[in-house]
C-alpha cells in the first residue's frame, strides 16, 4: 500500500515534490490497523504544469529499482534542467506484509548513488555514493546476507536488488517485501494493445469476470452489449496462416509470442444492436478511440482492484466524455476496492466533485518561472465539502489555471497575411 511519494531534481522538479496518502478516517480510504490510506487520488494542472512528470519519476524510480543499477540511466536527460549541480532524489514510503518501508534513492551522478532504508521507523543501512555506513542494523539484514551482497556490490548497483540474488541461501523477507511493492506498481498504457490482450484473454478464460466485464460494458451506453474472442477474424475465408503473413508484411520486427496475441486481437469483437438484431464486429476495427480507452482502462481497473494493485494513469479524460470518467472513478472509490489504489491526472474540472472525492484527494500542480509545486485541496482549510470545487478552481482561487492569449499574435498574422494577399494583387 502507497503511503506517501516524494521526488526532486526530476525534469521540472528542481525542488520536492509530494504525494502522501495517509488522511484521517473518512470516505475513499482504507484502515490500516489506525492509519487511513487513500483509495485514489487526483491530479490536476495546467499542461506542462508536471503531472506527467510525476507519473514518469514513479515509473523511472521503479525501473530503476528492477534493473538494481545505473548502466543506461540516462540521468543527464531526466535531472532538473536549471539545477544540473543536483542529483536525482526518489523515496516512497509503503506498507507490506505489516511493515511500513521507507526506501530511497538519490542518484548523485551519472555512476553513483545513495541509497538507504527505514523499516519500522528505524534505519536499517544507509549508503553513501556506494559505501555502506557501520550503522547498519542487524535485525533487518543478518551479518552473513551483509557481508555476501557487499562482497558482490558495486557503487552503481542497489543493495535491495543485490541482496535478492542470495534467496537461496539467506534471509532476505525485507528484500522481498520491497519487489513486491514495485511489483504491484503499474501504468495505464493506452498505446500497447497486446498488454491489453494478455488480459482480455485473462478476464474471457473466466466465466465469471468475462460476465462482470461484459455487465459493466452493456451498461456504459456506448452502444455496445459485450465483447469476446471469436474464432475469425470477419473477412471470409482469412486463416491464422493468412494472417500471420500479412502481419509479418506490416511489423517485420514482431516477435512470435507478439503475433499470437496480435491474433488474438484482431480476433476481439465487439457486439452492436439495433431493435433485435446483433451484430458483431472487430473491437479495434470498428470501436471508436474513447470506446477502446475506456474498455481497456474498466479492464485494467477491474484487474487492479482484483490484485491490489497500484494504478497510474496519465490524463485519465482524454478521449473519455467526462461521465464515462466518473463511473470510472466510483469503481475505484467503492466497497469492492479492498486494497487497490489509483493515482491519476486529468484537466475536465466536472470531476472535481465531492460526490467523487474528498479534499485530500485533490491535488494541483502550479508552476511558475521560479518553481513547480504541487499542493493539496486538503491544505485549504477554509474549503468545505458543501462548496462548488469546479467553480472555485475555475475562479483560480484553488489551483492555478494557465492563462492562453492568442490575440497579440493572431493579429499580426491577420496584418501579415494581409499584405501578403495586397502584394499578390498588385503583382
Amino acid at each position: 500500500m502507497l503511503l506517501n511519494f516524494k521526488v526532486a531534481g526530476f525534469k521540472l522538479f528542481d525542488e520536492q515534490i509530494e504525494l502522501d496518502m495517509k488522511v484521517s478516517k473518512g470516505k475513499n480510504c482504507f484502515d490500516l490497523h489506525g492509519t487511513h490510506v487513500l483509495k485514489s487520488s487526483i491530479l490536476y494542472g495546467a499542461n506542462n504544469s508536471g503531472k506527467t512528470s510525476f507519473v514518469n519519476a514513479v515509473q523511472t524510480f521503479k525501473e530503476l529499482f528492477e534493473r538494481g543499477n545505473l548502466e543506461k540511466f540516462p540521468f543527464s536527460v531526466f535531472k532538473n534542467f536549471f539545477k544540473k549541480e543536483n542529483g536525482i532524489e526518489f523515496e516512497v514510503e509503503f506498507k507490506e506484509n505489516e511493515h511500513v518501508y521507507v526506501y530511497g534513492i538519490d542518484v548523485v551522478t551519472h555512476d553513483s548513488l545513495n541509497e538507504y532504508l527505514f523499516i519500522n521507523d528505524k534505519c536499517a543501512f544507509y549508503r553513501e555514493e556506494g559505501e555502506p555506513r557501520e550503522s547498519l542494523d542487524r535485525r533487518f539484514f543478518n551479518e552473513s546476507l551483509l557481508e555476501e551482497t557487499y562482497k558482490y556490490l558495486d557503487s552503481n548497483e542497489l543493495f535491495i536488488a543485490k541482496a535478492l540474488d542470495f534467496s537461496k541461501k539467506l534471509d532476505i523477507t525485507h528484500a522481498k517485501n520491497i519487489q513486491t511493492f514495485f511489483n504491484r506498481i503499474r501504468f495505464f498504457d493506452n498505446q500497447n494493445p497486446i498488454y491489453f490482450m494478455n488480459l482480455v484473454v485473462e478476464y474471457m478464460k473466466d466465466p465469471d469476470k468475462h460476465e462482470l466485464f461484459n455487465s459493466f460494458l452493456s451498461k456504459a451506453d456506448v452502444s455496445l452489449t459485450k465483447r469476446e474472442i471469436t474464432d475469425d477474424y470477419g473477412v471470409e475465408g482469412m486463416t491464422d496462416e493468412d494472417m500471420l503473413k500479412l502481419i509479418r508484411k506490416i511489423r517485420k520486427d514482431t516477435d512470435e509470442k507478439s503475433l499470437e496475441t496480435l491474433l488474438k486481437v484482431l480476433k476481439l469483437k465487439s457486439t452492436y444492436r439495433k431493435g433485435n438484431q446483433e451484430i458483431s464486429v472487430p473491437s479495434n476495427l470498428f470501436d471508436s478511440i474513447g470506446t477502446n480507452k475506456f474498455a481497456n482502462l474498466l479492464l485494467l481497473v477491474m484487474f487492479t482492484i482484483e490484485k491490489g494493485d497500484i494504478l497510474f494513469i496519465d490524463e485519465l479524460d482524454n478521449s473519455l466524455h467526462y461521465r464515462l470518467a466518473r463511473e470510472l472513478i466510483k469503481i475505484m472509490n467503492s466497497q469492492a476496492n479492498d486494497g487497490a489504489q489509483f493515482i491519476m491526472s486529468a484537466h475536465d474540472i466536472k470531476l472535481l466533485t465531492p460526490l467523487l472525492f474528498r479534499k485530500e484527494q485533490m491535488n494541483f500542480f502550479h508552476r511558475t518561472e521560479d518553481y513547480v509545486e504541487m499542493v493539496s485541496l486538503g491544505d485549504f482549510k477554509e474549503v468545505r465539502n458543501k462548496h462548488k470545487f469546479e467553480n472555485l478552481y475555475a475562479k483560480n482561487q484553488i489551483g492555478t489555471l494557465p492563462h492562453p492569449d492568442f490575440d497579440e499574435v493572431l493579429e499580426q498574422w491577420r496584418k501579415k497575411r494581409g499584405s501578403h494577399q495586397k502584394e499578390r494583387v498588385e503583382n
